[in-house]
């Protein structure tokens, strides 16, 4: 059952359904009129809010990382060249892993400030 706050906004804006129903209608395996609202309760309590402070901070720290991350595995893959393959998969999963949260990071911030000149 997916329960993301974008799947219970398209299903209140009857932009799609919500466990096989549209608003307004009732969901057979769901008490009450009001059955979706546990849901959006749900997926609401779900969020992560940071201020844009703290994004930004984030932001920071994962580029220090994925600065440290890239290295250590550059060392690595010169010094065990030909040995351990596990290990240097492993260290180039952990810097696309910081990679990919930074871009995240950036793409939340850079919405941010594109909603804030809009307004």
């Amino acid at each position: 059952m997916s329960n993301t706050k974008d799947d219970i906004f398209a299903f209140l804006f009857g932009e799609s359904t919500f466990q096989g129903v549209w608003y307004g209608q009732p969901n057979p395996n769901e008490r009450g009129a009001y059955w979706w609202r546990r849901h959006l309760r749900a997926a609401l309590a779900a969020q992560v809010t940071l201020t844009m402070d703290q994004a930004k901070a984030v932001f920071d720290a994962l580029d220090i990382g994925l600065g440290a991350a890239s290295q250590e595995a550059a060392v690595y893959h010169e010094a065990m060249a030909g040995h351990r393959e596990g290990e240097h998969k492993r260290l180039d999963a952990d810097a696309a892993k910081v990679s990919a949260a930074l871009v995240m990071v950036g793409q939340l911030i850079e919405e941010h400030e594109q909603a804030k000149e809009t307004k």
